[in-house]
């Protein structure tokens, strides 16, 4: 709960106590509890409408696509050529150098 721990949550209750009274302790609690609900129905709301524009415009088909065409480069000619990583081929391969070799 809003990562409170017991200790201040109960000073917490006992601080309102003393400032807004006992008498109207539950009318300020009910108010706070409606606000909270209209917030977090709020949110839901905004995030329901955030979700459908992302849908509408296709935005995750956009990225698929550009994660596709990442794959090929164009040629001086206009051709479209697979790009490799060389990584695939030689996952073990480390160069002299990296290995702790000298050349020569």
């Amino acid at each position: 709960m809003l990562g409170l721990s017991w200790a201040e949550v109960l000073a917490i209750v006992i601080i309102a106590i003393i400032f807004i009274g006992p008498n109207d302790l539950p009318d300020v609690l009910r108010n706070i509890g409606r606000f909270m609900a209209k917030i977090k129905e709020y949110s839901k709301d905004i995030r329901e409408v955030v979700d459908s524009a992302l849908e509408e415009s296709d935005v995750k088909n956009m990225k698929k696509k550009m994660d596709e065409e990442i794959k090929y480069i164009t040629d001086m000619e206009g051709n479209k050529q697979r790009v490799y990583d060389l990584d695939d081929f030689l996952p073990d391969f480390k160069p002299d150098s990296e290995n702790g070799k000298k050349n020569g």
